[in-house]
Protein backbone atom coordinates (compact mmCIF):
# COMPACT_ATOMS: atom_id res chain seq x y z
CA UNK A 1 0.00 0.00 0.00
CA UNK A 2 1.33 3.19 -0.76
CA UNK A 3 2.20 5.44 1.94
CA UNK A 4 1.89 9.66 1.07
CA UNK A 5 4.63 11.30 3.21
CA UNK A 6 4.24 15.03 3.43
CA UNK A 7 6.80 17.11 4.41
CA UNK A 8 5.08 20.42 4.87
CA UNK A 9 7.74 22.11 6.96
CA UNK A 10 6.10 25.23 6.56
CA UNK A 11 2.70 24.18 8.07
CA UNK A 12 3.15 27.27 10.68
CA UNK A 13 3.58 30.19 7.83
CA UNK A 14 -0.02 28.77 6.47
CA UNK A 15 -1.70 28.91 9.92
CA UNK A 16 -0.29 32.33 10.52
CA UNK A 17 -1.48 33.73 7.16
CA UNK A 18 1.58 35.43 7.05
CA UNK A 19 3.53 36.14 3.93
CA UNK A 20 5.36 33.15 2.07
CA UNK A 21 8.63 32.14 3.07
CA UNK A 22 11.30 33.61 1.16
CA UNK A 23 12.16 31.09 -1.72
CA UNK A 24 15.68 30.44 -0.59
CA UNK A 25 14.13 29.19 2.80
CA UNK A 26 11.30 27.49 1.03
CA UNK A 27 14.23 25.51 -1.16
CA UNK A 28 16.10 24.79 2.32
CA UNK A 29 13.22 23.26 4.00
CA UNK A 30 12.42 21.30 1.53
CA UNK A 31 16.06 20.15 0.90
CA UNK A 32 15.57 18.81 4.95
CA UNK A 33 11.99 17.56 4.56
CA UNK A 34 13.75 14.54 2.30
CA UNK A 35 15.30 13.49 5.75
CA UNK A 36 11.50 12.47 6.27
CA UNK A 37 11.86 9.62 3.91
CA UNK A 38 13.19 7.30 6.85
CA UNK A 39 9.52 6.56 7.52
CA UNK A 40 8.49 5.15 3.78
CA UNK A 41 8.21 1.56 3.81
CA UNK A 42 9.52 1.30 0.04
CA UNK A 43 10.87 2.75 -3.15
CA UNK A 44 7.09 3.16 -4.25
CA UNK A 45 5.86 5.67 -1.54
CA UNK A 46 5.19 9.39 -1.62
CA UNK A 47 7.16 12.44 -0.75
CA UNK A 48 5.73 15.84 -1.15
CA UNK A 49 7.88 18.70 -0.83
CA UNK A 50 7.75 22.44 -0.39
CA UNK A 51 9.60 22.70 -3.65
CA UNK A 52 11.47 20.61 -6.06
CA UNK A 53 14.96 18.79 -5.01
CA UNK A 54 16.54 16.90 -7.62
CA UNK A 55 16.19 13.02 -6.83
CA UNK A 56 19.73 12.55 -6.95
CA UNK A 57 20.45 14.53 -4.39
CA UNK A 58 19.25 11.78 -2.56
CA UNK A 59 22.12 9.48 -2.38
CA UNK A 60 21.24 5.77 -2.57
CA UNK A 61 22.45 4.55 0.79
CA UNK A 62 20.11 1.47 2.10
CA UNK A 63 17.37 3.74 3.47
CA UNK A 64 14.36 4.08 1.00
CA UNK A 65 13.78 6.33 -1.55
CA UNK A 66 10.33 7.11 -2.17
CA UNK A 67 9.19 9.27 -4.96
CA UNK A 68 9.85 13.06 -4.58
CA UNK A 69 7.00 15.33 -5.60
CA UNK A 70 6.19 18.91 -4.88
CA UNK A 71 3.51 21.35 -6.56
CA UNK A 72 -0.49 20.25 -5.96
CA UNK A 73 -0.34 18.20 -3.23
CA UNK A 74 -2.30 15.12 -4.78
CA UNK A 75 -4.05 12.80 -1.72
CA UNK A 76 -5.94 10.49 -4.13
CA UNK A 77 -4.95 6.87 -4.04
CA UNK A 78 -3.04 7.57 -0.77
CA UNK A 79 -4.29 5.30 2.06
CA UNK A 80 -1.77 6.30 4.38
CA UNK A 81 -0.45 9.71 5.75
CA UNK A 82 2.58 10.51 7.51
CA UNK A 83 2.76 14.61 7.52
CA UNK A 84 5.48 16.72 9.76
CA UNK A 85 2.88 18.88 11.14
CA UNK A 86 -0.86 19.07 9.39
CA UNK A 87 -2.88 20.08 6.00
CA UNK A 88 -4.06 23.30 5.79
CA UNK A 89 -5.99 21.56 3.05
CA UNK A 90 -9.04 22.54 1.28
CA UNK A 91 -12.41 21.14 1.92
CA UNK A 92 -12.15 18.60 -0.99
CA UNK A 93 -8.85 17.27 0.63
CA UNK A 94 -10.61 17.55 4.22
CA UNK A 95 -13.12 14.81 3.30
CA UNK A 96 -11.18 12.92 1.52
CA UNK A 97 -8.71 12.52 4.61
CA UNK A 98 -12.22 11.59 6.34
CA UNK A 99 -13.31 9.13 4.26
CA UNK A 100 -10.09 7.00 4.54
CA UNK A 101 -9.69 7.56 8.08
CA UNK A 102 -10.23 3.98 8.50
CA UNK A 103 -7.41 3.06 6.55
CA UNK A 104 -5.86 4.33 9.01
CA UNK A 105 -5.76 0.56 10.79
CA UNK A 106 -5.35 -0.27 14.86
CA UNK A 107 -1.40 -0.74 15.62
CA UNK A 108 -0.47 -4.00 17.28
CA UNK A 109 -0.22 -3.65 21.23
CA UNK A 110 3.52 -4.28 21.07
CA UNK A 111 3.61 -1.68 18.16
CA UNK A 112 6.89 0.71 18.27
CA UNK A 113 6.39 4.41 18.56
CA UNK A 114 6.73 4.94 14.23
CA UNK A 115 4.25 2.05 14.09
CA UNK A 116 2.23 4.48 16.24
CA UNK A 117 2.27 7.35 14.17
CA UNK A 118 1.89 5.78 10.87
CA UNK A 119 -1.41 4.54 12.92
CA UNK A 120 -2.95 8.09 13.24
CA UNK A 121 -4.23 10.08 10.92
CA UNK A 122 -2.92 13.32 10.65
CA UNK A 123 -4.50 15.81 13.77
CA UNK A 124 -7.53 18.58 12.30
CA UNK A 125 -5.44 21.67 10.74
CA UNK A 126 -7.60 23.65 13.50
CA UNK A 127 -6.15 21.19 16.30
CA UNK A 128 -2.51 21.11 15.10
CA UNK A 129 -2.26 24.95 14.96
CA UNK A 130 -3.54 25.53 18.83
CA UNK A 131 -1.47 23.05 20.27
CA UNK A 132 1.42 24.67 17.90
CA UNK A 133 0.90 27.67 19.42
CA UNK A 134 3.69 29.20 21.91
CA UNK A 135 0.94 31.23 24.00
CA UNK A 136 -0.28 27.29 25.04
CA UNK A 137 2.96 26.12 25.98
CA UNK A 138 3.31 29.01 28.28
CA UNK A 139 0.10 29.18 30.06
CA UNK A 140 1.03 25.37 31.19
CA UNK A 141 4.67 26.48 32.01
CA UNK A 142 2.74 28.69 34.39
CA UNK A 143 0.48 26.34 35.52
CA UNK A 144 3.40 24.16 36.33
CA UNK A 145 4.81 26.73 37.92
CA UNK A 146 8.33 26.44 35.86
CA UNK A 147 7.99 29.77 33.35
CA UNK A 148 10.75 31.83 33.32
CA UNK A 149 10.03 35.06 35.24
CA UNK A 150 9.16 37.76 32.94
CA UNK A 151 7.91 35.40 30.67
CA UNK A 152 4.50 36.61 28.78
CA UNK A 153 2.50 37.31 26.08
CA UNK A 154 2.13 41.47 24.51
CA UNK A 155 -0.30 41.75 21.87
CA UNK A 156 1.57 46.22 21.14
CA UNK A 157 5.01 47.23 21.32
CA UNK A 158 3.51 49.80 23.95
CA UNK A 159 2.49 46.89 26.09
CA UNK A 160 6.13 45.40 25.27
CA UNK A 161 7.71 48.80 26.10
CA UNK A 162 6.12 48.63 29.48
CA UNK A 163 6.75 45.15 30.41
CA UNK A 164 10.98 45.70 30.01
CA UNK A 165 10.46 48.95 31.91
CA UNK A 166 9.14 47.17 34.69
CA UNK A 167 11.86 44.30 34.49
CA UNK A 168 10.38 42.00 32.40
CA UNK A 169 13.91 40.67 31.09
CA UNK A 170 15.43 41.26 34.83
CA UNK A 171 15.78 37.23 34.86
CA UNK A 172 18.25 37.75 31.99
CA UNK A 173 21.81 37.86 33.13
CA UNK A 174 22.47 40.22 30.56
CA UNK A 175 19.03 41.58 30.03
CA UNK A 176 18.64 40.25 26.96
CA UNK A 177 14.68 39.24 25.25
CA UNK A 178 13.41 37.65 22.76
CA UNK A 179 9.91 38.38 21.48
CA UNK A 180 8.50 35.36 19.31
CA UNK A 181 5.88 34.72 16.76
CA UNK A 182 3.44 32.42 18.56
CA UNK A 183 3.05 30.26 15.62
CA UNK A 184 6.70 29.92 13.75
CA UNK A 185 9.55 27.71 14.11
CA UNK A 186 13.19 27.01 13.10
CA UNK A 187 14.14 30.59 14.60
CA UNK A 188 12.48 32.57 12.36
CA UNK A 189 9.37 35.08 13.20
CA UNK A 190 11.53 36.60 16.62
CA UNK A 191 13.32 39.70 17.66
CA UNK A 192 16.33 39.55 20.17
CA UNK A 193 17.58 42.37 22.13
CA UNK A 194 19.23 44.02 24.95
CA UNK A 195 18.16 45.90 27.39
CA UNK A 196 14.77 47.57 28.38
CA UNK A 197 14.89 50.37 25.01
CA UNK A 198 13.16 49.78 21.85
CA UNK A 199 14.44 51.24 19.60
CA UNK A 200 12.75 52.83 16.03
CA UNK A 201 13.72 50.19 13.71
CA UNK A 202 12.73 47.12 16.37
CA UNK A 203 9.50 48.63 16.60
CA UNK A 204 9.22 48.76 12.90
CA UNK A 205 10.07 44.68 13.25
CA UNK A 206 8.06 44.01 16.12
CA UNK A 207 5.19 45.80 14.39
CA UNK A 208 5.33 43.95 11.27
CA UNK A 209 5.05 40.55 13.21
CA UNK A 210 1.87 41.61 15.08
CA UNK A 211 0.18 42.72 12.53
CA UNK A 212 0.51 39.46 11.11
CA UNK A 213 0.26 37.43 14.08
CA UNK A 214 -1.75 39.41 16.46
CA UNK A 215 0.95 39.19 19.52
CA UNK A 216 4.13 38.13 20.52
CA UNK A 217 5.64 35.98 23.14
CA UNK A 218 8.38 37.47 25.02
CA UNK A 219 10.84 35.87 27.04
CA UNK A 220 14.20 36.64 29.06
CA UNK A 221 17.41 35.28 27.53
CA UNK A 222 19.01 33.15 29.54
CA UNK A 223 23.01 31.87 29.15
CA UNK A 224 21.93 28.25 28.20
CA UNK A 225 24.16 25.41 28.85
CA UNK A 226 22.72 22.74 27.50
CA UNK A 227 19.34 22.06 24.98
CA UNK A 228 17.22 18.86 24.96
CA UNK A 229 14.49 17.72 24.12
CA UNK A 230 11.27 14.68 25.23
CA UNK A 231 9.16 13.23 22.83
CA UNK A 232 6.02 10.74 22.89
CA UNK A 233 2.97 10.04 21.27
CA UNK A 234 0.01 11.03 22.09
CA UNK A 235 -2.64 8.32 21.70
CA UNK A 236 -5.79 8.90 23.66
CA UNK A 237 -6.98 12.02 26.16
CA UNK A 238 -4.92 9.99 28.95
CA UNK A 239 -2.80 7.70 27.14
CA UNK A 240 0.74 8.55 25.72
CA UNK A 241 3.94 6.86 24.92
CA UNK A 242 7.04 8.67 26.55
CA UNK A 243 10.87 8.37 24.84
CA UNK A 244 13.93 9.17 26.31
CA UNK A 245 15.60 12.64 25.92
CA UNK A 246 17.55 13.54 23.18
CA UNK A 247 19.65 16.36 23.07
CA UNK A 248 20.37 19.59 20.74
CA UNK A 249 23.35 21.51 19.10
CA UNK A 250 22.01 24.99 18.49
CA UNK A 251 23.81 28.20 17.05
CA UNK A 252 24.52 31.21 19.24
CA UNK A 253 20.96 32.47 18.14
CA UNK A 254 19.47 29.86 19.46
CA UNK A 255 18.15 27.84 16.28
CA UNK A 256 18.80 24.05 15.91
CA UNK A 257 21.50 22.56 13.77
CA UNK A 258 21.88 19.44 14.66
CA UNK A 259 20.01 16.53 17.01
CA UNK A 260 22.10 14.19 19.45
CA UNK A 261 20.05 11.05 20.12
CA UNK A 262 22.25 8.92 22.20
CA UNK A 263 19.88 7.08 25.07
CA UNK A 264 22.84 6.09 27.45
CA UNK A 265 23.83 9.88 27.92
CA UNK A 266 21.47 10.38 31.15
CA UNK A 267 20.60 14.02 31.75
CA UNK A 268 21.59 14.83 35.73
CA UNK A 269 18.79 13.20 37.59
CA UNK A 270 17.14 16.41 38.90
CA UNK A 271 16.46 17.79 35.63
CA UNK A 272 15.29 14.05 33.99
CA UNK A 273 12.15 14.47 36.53
CA UNK A 274 11.40 17.91 35.74
CA UNK A 275 11.64 16.96 32.03
CA UNK A 276 9.88 13.78 32.52
CA UNK A 277 6.86 15.94 34.21
CA UNK A 278 6.42 18.19 32.12
CA UNK A 279 6.27 16.08 29.34
CA UNK A 280 3.52 14.17 31.19
CA UNK A 281 1.74 17.24 31.55
CA UNK A 282 2.29 18.81 28.29
CA UNK A 283 0.66 15.08 26.77
CA UNK A 284 -1.94 15.45 29.27
CA UNK A 285 -2.97 19.01 27.78
CA UNK A 286 -2.26 17.70 23.99
CA UNK A 287 -4.96 14.62 24.51
CA UNK A 288 -7.44 17.27 26.33
CA UNK A 289 -6.92 19.69 23.65
CA UNK A 290 -7.86 16.30 21.18
CA UNK A 291 -4.45 16.43 19.59
CA UNK A 292 -3.71 12.48 18.90
CA UNK A 293 0.13 11.78 16.97
CA UNK A 294 3.40 12.68 18.16
CA UNK A 295 5.30 15.67 19.77
CA UNK A 296 8.47 16.61 21.46
CA UNK A 297 9.32 19.04 24.85
CA UNK A 298 11.92 21.39 23.92
CA UNK A 299 13.74 22.25 27.93
CA UNK A 300 16.92 23.73 28.10
CA UNK A 301 19.47 24.44 31.10
CA UNK A 302 20.89 27.78 32.15
CA UNK A 303 23.62 29.69 34.02
CA UNK A 304 20.88 29.50 37.40
CA UNK A 305 19.13 26.29 36.69
CA UNK A 306 17.13 24.23 34.56
CA UNK A 307 14.13 25.42 32.65
CA UNK A 308 11.81 22.02 31.75
CA UNK A 309 8.99 23.37 29.52
CA UNK A 310 10.45 26.06 27.05
CA UNK A 311 8.38 24.84 23.82
CA UNK A 312 5.40 22.00 22.47
CA UNK A 313 6.51 20.94 18.94
CA UNK A 314 3.29 18.58 18.27
CA UNK A 315 4.53 17.09 14.89
CA UNK A 316 7.15 15.07 13.59
CA UNK A 317 9.62 17.53 14.32
CA UNK A 318 13.61 16.85 14.12
CA UNK A 319 14.01 15.63 17.14
CA UNK A 320 11.74 12.01 16.00
CA UNK A 321 12.85 12.61 12.58
CA UNK A 322 16.83 11.73 14.13
CA UNK A 323 15.70 9.23 16.32
CA UNK A 324 14.24 7.08 13.52
CA UNK A 325 17.78 7.26 11.96
CA UNK A 326 19.22 6.13 14.49
CA UNK A 327 16.88 3.12 14.79
CA UNK A 328 17.38 2.53 10.79
CA UNK A 329 21.48 2.23 11.78
CA UNK A 330 20.90 0.80 14.83
CA UNK A 331 23.30 3.50 16.50
CA UNK A 332 23.87 6.36 18.35
CA UNK A 333 23.73 9.32 15.54
CA UNK A 334 23.98 12.82 15.05
CA UNK A 335 21.77 14.02 12.36
CA UNK A 336 22.99 17.67 11.40
CA UNK A 337 20.41 20.21 9.47
CA UNK A 338 23.45 22.24 7.19
CA UNK A 339 27.12 23.02 8.40
CA UNK A 340 29.84 21.58 7.44
CA UNK A 341 30.13 18.15 8.73
CA UNK A 342 32.08 16.30 11.49
CA UNK A 343 34.48 13.75 10.03
CA UNK A 344 32.91 10.45 9.04
CA UNK A 345 29.77 11.83 8.38
CA UNK A 346 27.43 11.15 5.10
CA UNK A 347 24.98 13.15 3.57
CA UNK A 348 21.44 12.43 3.85
CA UNK A 349 20.75 15.05 0.58
CA UNK A 350 23.19 17.40 -0.96
CA UNK A 351 22.56 20.81 -2.20
CA UNK A 352 22.88 21.91 -5.44
CA UNK A 353 26.01 23.19 -4.76
CA UNK A 354 27.18 19.72 -3.51
CA UNK A 355 27.62 20.15 0.12
CA UNK A 356 25.44 18.31 2.10
CA UNK A 357 22.10 20.07 3.42
CA UNK A 358 21.84 16.94 5.75
CA UNK A 359 23.85 14.73 7.13
CA UNK A 360 24.31 12.24 9.68
CA UNK A 361 27.44 10.90 11.74
CA UNK A 362 26.59 7.32 13.90
CA UNK A 363 28.97 5.70 16.24
CA UNK A 364 29.80 5.40 19.78
CA UNK A 365 29.04 7.54 22.38
CA UNK A 366 32.37 8.97 22.37
CA UNK A 367 32.68 9.34 18.45
CA UNK A 368 29.73 11.48 18.83
CA UNK A 369 30.85 13.53 21.16
CA UNK A 370 33.52 14.10 19.26
CA UNK A 371 31.60 14.85 16.31
CA UNK A 372 30.11 17.59 18.16
CA UNK A 373 32.95 19.17 19.84
CA UNK A 374 34.38 19.54 15.90
CA UNK A 375 31.61 21.40 15.24
CA UNK A 376 31.95 25.16 14.54
CA UNK A 377 31.35 26.84 18.05
CA UNK A 378 28.94 24.56 18.99
CA UNK A 379 26.29 27.12 21.14
CA UNK A 380 23.67 24.97 23.43
CA UNK A 381 20.80 26.61 23.03
CA UNK A 382 17.03 26.24 23.55
CA UNK A 383 14.92 26.75 20.24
Amino acid sequence: MTRLIVGNLDCEVAWAGGPALPAAVTARLALLATTLRVFADHDDDRLWLPAPVAPTAVPVDGAPRPRLEHGPLRLAGARRLTAWGALAAPAHDRDHDHAHAHDHAPPPADASWRELVRALPPPPAAIARAASDRRLALALAAELGVALPGARAVASVDELREHLAAGGAAASPTGAWVAKAPLTAAGRDRVRRVGPDVDAATATRLTRLLAVHGALVVEPWMARTLDVGQAGVVLAADRALVLPPHRGVCDSAGVVRALLIDDAAALPPAHARALAAATAAVAARLGALGYRGPFVVDAFAHADGFHPLGEINPRLTFGLVARAWAEHVDQPLLLGLGGPPPPGARALVAAPDGSPAAWAHAGSSSSLSSAVASLSKPSLASR
